[in-house]
């Protein structure tokens, strides 16, 4: 048993180690197992946070990729574009946005596949959007062209030369520089100038020099840095001074002047920066302040989500910068870097939230900007209407407007009640675009002369809705359109003389519209040519597809006299305004309004009116003892200056008359007021007669009224008797006072009858009041004291006829009228007193004493409208004012549309456009005519032996002529089509030819060889139509047939030497000197049977001022046309003493003009009349060559 206790125990104990094995293995394999759950909790930690980062920085990879290679791609593109922004600031800051944009377009070509994908915009590549938004907020434009020449006037390296019309930029420009600068502005003019220049330069200032016209020659050293060393230190000469040169030191020159005169050796000083505005700059300029006004609150959301959306940029820039920086200066084990996990996640999600924000910003500003597109119209609207404007001084220089007057136009059209209602934001677009058309129109034409209103009107309407003038037809309308010949069309035959080569001219161009409104074939056409108002009242047969403006068309060809009244009609209706009249031009209305006292106000007057009086009663009453007058001239340009200095700081009203004296000076007057701060209540009041030299900026700043004389009789007379004082008129007798009022008649006639130019007078002549006044000083004592006896009438009439008035005088014609009318007034019965049963002019009673009140209440009674018999004229002597008025109105239009850069630089492409109606005209020409054949034939003719005469001598010099007529147009158009098509190297002389054609005037070759009409469609057509006619001339002649058919003079190039000629040929068969010969006419062949040689019967001679019948001239009706086609007449030399056909009591003398226009004569004819000769002379009777004008 002990021994099994010794073995059990021994057993025992051997478990017991087993155990204790078994347990150190089990203690062993659980610190294992822990182990590895610390090592499985530690990967799983690992892989979590490795798993985390690669899904933070997974997304910001693809980004930043994405960035690495638009970074490396734009890097390689940075020396294209540094390239590219350097070539901007120095070559195109001087031009507009269309040009510039044209400029890059170009060098990216020329750069290459290197350019590929620049797509380069300067205010990208040197600037930022929040930079652009400071700028805006300061008061720069935010249109394209403004931001860009920001940006030139930032990085040039040379002075920026500004020029700003309106002076917003200039304004930006120093308030920006006076953030980081001190800045100093100053005028030339300023007596400070020199003083301020000097500081400048020395202590590193920037200087704004404004109102500069030219570069002084005191900035040249500085412009051209022409610095000199003095020790350790740099100086330039600053006038007669040596100043030191601090490199902080800044110069700016600006001018509102839009041409300065800058010479080449000047402009290469500087960098030329030009804020003229433009179209689509000026229309992102109305748009905002028609948001400002209408919505403000979407204009200050845009900002505001503008000022946001770059606070978000830069903001996750910075979270992107923090987090790159704190991958890169991490250290360990990036996986177990609690904080920067941290951090990771926290700039994630803020990246996320603001990507999120700036998307949703995106999209809000997309929604605003749709909101803001509503009111575009408005604003497409008023930059139509201001570029209108600005076309004007191609009229007139005296025309011209600035955008800051403008805007105020626009900002009184946005304060309107207008529109609105219940029809919303369309409704009231529509009131705000009617109300500004009409509101510029009223503006504008206030400083418009009377003829050129209409023209604005149509300009403007053409400008606002272009829709209603088709290209073709407006070019038709204006002649800019070249047309052809007559073709296969037939004129009908009710369409008279004078109208047959406009209504064949719409044929050709138009054969649609002639087709569609039955002018050919519908009789109604006929009965409606006879109607009093033809514009309000169309066949009733013509179809609706033909539109108002083609309407206008027809009318033109057939009614031109009624076409006047119908443009007004339409232009008024396209406008929506009642009628064409202007705004109030009261000096009182102008007063109030021009209530801003940096505004001059002037004054354009014509001759016969003065302003002045008006102006001192308004003055004594609204301002009285304030008014300081004074008349300027040579040595009053001083006074004038100290006198506006003084006005303007006490609050006077200055007014300087006669500006046109002084035109050099004003630019001087203009620096003076810019740099003036005037008292509120300071008006300064300018008068000048138009003048081509007269300042732009003064004419531009100023509020601008036209004066013109009311035309009429009785007005004239008034304005005579409110010149001559009752003292004057009841000094002596009643005799004298009525020959006064005689003298005044005649002078009032004799000035008005220059409203009938050129039937009245052939040219306007400046009767003036000081020609009043030398004859009243010569009849006022001619009329003696009361006496009855005559003074010595023929001295009168003398001295009339040849010092006072008949000096002016040109021509033979007038001077008769002139002499019909003295004869007629200055008689014994009217100088003598016996005229009191009289009336003058059978409408005006003789008053029987001398009061002047009289006289006045005489002149009263008075039509208001001048009926052309008050005159002697033909009764349908306005038919052919009015046709004149629409011919100086179409002429006006023409030379608006007509681009203003004719002689420009060659473009291709315009070229193309607007010639190719010319070039396509004179190929008709060549295919319908065979000219180049009848050129030749011409050319190379030669007449027999049989045929040597000196009529058809002439007639084979003017067939050469018409050769090298046809030579010269063929040999300029052809080399233009060749330049146009690249077929040929632009030559100067092609250039200058196409220039000219481009202005619609007459090449000088031309002209030199033919002086026809002065358009060049017109001169072909002519020259064409003679070279045409020549040929048929000439085969008479080959049939020994000419003097025996009837000729047409318009068929000629020089019609007077076929009278010289004619002349020559009597002169050699009478076997008489040609000075022995006079020329004379007759309306049958019979009338010469003694004549040397057998008459020479003439055809379709034109007829104005009366009607020829079968017994002679007639008075033409109201209602007949102002041209009439003469009878055949016969015309011949015959022997200087020899009698005429009919007798001196019941004949006349007319002059047969080469055109309608009356400038060249061609001869004297004697006509049969039933009237007496005064009657034919005061009627402007006369016989026309050709209806061309």
């Amino acid at each position: 048993s002990k021994q099994r206790l010794v073995d059990c125990q021994e057993q025992l104990g051997s478990l017991d180690g087993r155990v204790k094995g078994l347990k150190q293995n089990f203690q062993q394999k659980t610190a294992e197992a822990e182990g590895l759950k610390l090592s499985l909790d530690r990967a799983e930690t690992t892989l979590s946070a490795a798993l985390q980062l690669i899904e933070k920085l997974g997304g910001e990879r693809g980004r930043w990729d994405r960035q690495l290679q638009e970074l490396t791609a734009e890097l390689r593109r940075v020396p294209h574009k540094a390239m590219m922004a350097a070539a901007f600031i120095t070559y195109l800051a001087d031009e507009e946005e269309a040009t510039r944009a044209a400029t890059i377009a170009r060098w990216g070509e020329v750069l290459g596949a290197g350019a590929a994908g620049l797509d380069f915009s300067l205010q990208r590549f040197l600037s930022s959007e929040g930079q652009l938004l400071s700028w805006k907020a300061q008061g720069l434009p935010g249109d394209t062209l403004s931001m860009d020449n920001a940006l030139v006037i930032e990085y040039s390296r040379c002075v920026p030369f500004i020029i700003d019309p309106s002076s917003q930029a200039t304004s930006w420009l120093v308030k920006h520089l006076q953030q980081g600068a001190t800045v100093e502005t100053v005028t030339p003019n300023e007596q400070r100038f020199s003083t301020a220049l000097e500081l400048s330069v020395r202590f590193g200032k920037t200087c704004v020099v404004q109102e500069v016209d030219t570069i002084e020659a005191v900035l040249v050293p500085i412009v051209r840095r022409d610095l000199l060393r003095q020790g350790p230190r740099w100086v330039v000469q600053v006038g007669e001074k040596q100043i030191d040169y601090n490199d902080s030191f800044r110069l700016i020159l600006a001018t509102r002047n839009q041409t300065p005169l800058l010479p080449p050796d000047s402009a290469a000083l500087v960098t030329l920066v030009n804020f003229s505005v433009t179209r689509g700059g000026l229309e992102g300029q109305l748009l905002g302040l028609t948001i400002q006004h209408e919505q403000p609150e979407l204009e200050s959301q845009k900002s505001a989500l503008l000022a946001a959306e770059e606070e978000l940029k830069v903001h996750l820039e910075d979270l992107e910068r923090l987090l790159l920086n704190e991958l890169a200066t991490s250290t360990g084990n990036i996986l177990e870097n609690k904080a920067l996990l941290e951090s990771l996640n926290e700039t994630k999600a803020k990246s996320n939230t603001i990507s999120e924000k700036l998307k949703q910003s995106t999209e809000l500003q997309v929604s605003l900007d749709r909101q803001r597109d509503v009111y575009r119209p408005v604003a497409v609207i008023g930059s139509a209407v201001f570029f209108a404007l600005v076309d004007l001084r191609r009229l007139s220089h005296m025309y011209q407007f600035s955008l800051p007057g403008f805007l105020r136009l626009f900002k009184a059209s946005l304060a309107a009640p207008v529109g609105g209602g219940g029809g919303g934001a369309q409704e009231r677009i529509k009131g705000l675009a009617v109300d500004l058309q009409q509101r510029t129109y009223q503006a504008v034409a206030r400083s418009l002369i009377k003829e050129d209103r209409l023209t604005f009107a149509l300009h403007l309407a053409r400008s606002l809705a272009p829709h209603e003038f088709a290209e073709a037809d407006w070019s038709l309308f204006t002649r800019k359109q070249a047309g052809g010949m007559s073709g296969s069309f037939s004129v009908p035959g009710w369409v008279p003389a004078d109208r047959k080569a406009d209504v064949a001219l719409l044929s050709t161009t138009l054969p649609q519209l002639v087709q569609e409104s039955g002018l050919a074939s519908n009789p109604e056409w006929a009965q409606w040519m006879g109607s009093p108002s033809p514009e309000t009242m169309p066949p009733r047969s013509m179809p609706s597809s033909v539109r108002r403006f083609q309407f206008l068309l027809l009318l033109q060809a057939l009614r031109p006299e009624r076409l006047g009244a119908a443009l007004t009609s339409f232009a008024c209706d396209l406008l929506r305004l009642p009628n064409l009249g202007t705004a109030p031009s009261s000096l009182q209305h102008v007063a109030a309004e021009g209530n801003d006292p940096t505004q001059p106000i002037l004054m354009i007057t014509t001759a016969g009116v003065d302003p002045s009086a008006e102006l001192e009663d308004l003055a004594s009453r609204v301002m009285p003892g304030r008014f300081k007058p004074l008349a300027m001239g040579g040595q009053q340009t001083g006074p004038a200056l100290q006198l506006v200095r003084e006005g303007a700081q006490r609050g006077d009203w200055v007014c300087l008359k006669n500006l046109h004296l002084v035109v050099g000076w004003v630019p001087a007057l203009a620096k003076e007021l810019s740099s003036l701060t005037p008292h509120p209540e300071f008006r300064l009041w300018l008068t000048t007669e138009a003048h081509p030299s007269f300042s732009p900026i003064v004419l531009q700043a100023s509020l601008k009224v036209t004066f013109e004389a009311p035309p009429g009789l009785q007005r004239n007379l008034m304005r005579t008797y409110e010149t001559w004082a009752p003292e004057y008129v009841e000094t002596g007798s009643v005799q004298r006072a009525q020959t006064l009022f005689v003298l005044a008649w005649f002078h009032a006639l004799i000035q008005e009858r220059r409203t009938y130019i050129p039937q009245g007078w052939s040219k306007f002549y400046e009767f003036s009041s000081a020609d009043l006044r030398s004859a009243a000083d010569l009849l006022a004592p001619a009329a003696g004291q009361g006496s009855g006896a005559l003074p010595d009438l023929e001295m009168v009439h003398g001295l009339l006829g040849t010092s006072v008035y008949g000096g002016r005088l040109e021509t033979g014609a007038d001077k008769r009228v002139l002499d019909s009318y003295m004869r007629q007034y200055f008689t014994g019965e009217l100088i003598a007193g016996r005229g009191g049963a009289r009336a003058l002019g059978g409408v005006l009673q003789m008053p029987q004493s001398a009061r002047h009140a009289d006289f006045v209440r005489a002149i009263a009674a008075l039509p208001p409208v001048d009926s052309p018999a008050l005159f002697g004229l033909a009764l349908n002597a306005d038919r052919a004012v009015a046709s004149r008025t629409s011919s100086y109105v179409i002429k006006s239009l023409r030379t608006l549309s007509t681009a203003a850069e004719g002689a420009a630089a060659f473009e291709r492409e315009r070229w193309s456009a607007e010639l190719s109606p010319l070039l396509t005209l004179w190929q008709k020409q060549l295919q319908q005519n065979d000219l180049l054949k009848l050129a030749s034939a011409g050319a190379s003719a030669v007449l027999g032996v049989h045929l040597d005469t000196p009529v058809h001598r002439f007639v084979a010099l003017e067939r050469k002529k018409a050769a090298a007529l046809v030579e010269a147009v063929d040999g300029t158009l052809s080399s233009i089509a060749r330049v146009v098509r690249g077929a040929e190297l632009l030559t100067a002389s092609t250039q200058a030819d196409g220039a000219t054609l481009l202005a619609l005037t007459v090449p000088s070759a031309w002209a030199d060889l033919w002086e026809g009409p002065p358009e060049p469609a017109a001169w072909i057509r002519a020259a064409v139509a003679r070279t045409v006619g020549l040929a048929g001339w000439w085969q008479r002649i080959e049939q020994d047939a000419l003097l025996g058919s009837p000729l047409v003079l318009a068929e000629l190039l020089s019609p007077s030497n076929l009278l010289n000629a004619l002349r020559q040929q009597t002169a050699r068969a009478a076997k008489c000197s040609i000075d022995s010969l006079r020329l004379s006419c007759a309306l049958e062949a019979a009338a010469f049977r003694d004549a040397p040689a057998p008459p020479v019967q003439v055809h379709s001679l034109l007829l104005q001022g009366a009607l020829m019948s079968p017994s002679g001239l007639s008075e033409a009706p109201p209602d007949a046309p102002f041209l009439n086609l003469m009878p055949p007449l016969f015309v011949a030399w015959i022997p200087a003493n020899s009698p005429d056909p009919y007798p001196a009591e019941r004949s006349v003398s007319l002059t047969v003009y080469l055109d309608t226009e009356r400038e060249r004569t061609l001869a004297e004819l004697i006509l049969p009349c039933a009237a007496t000769q005064t009657a034919w002379i005061q009627a402007g009777a006369a016989l026309f060559v050709s209806g061309e004008h």
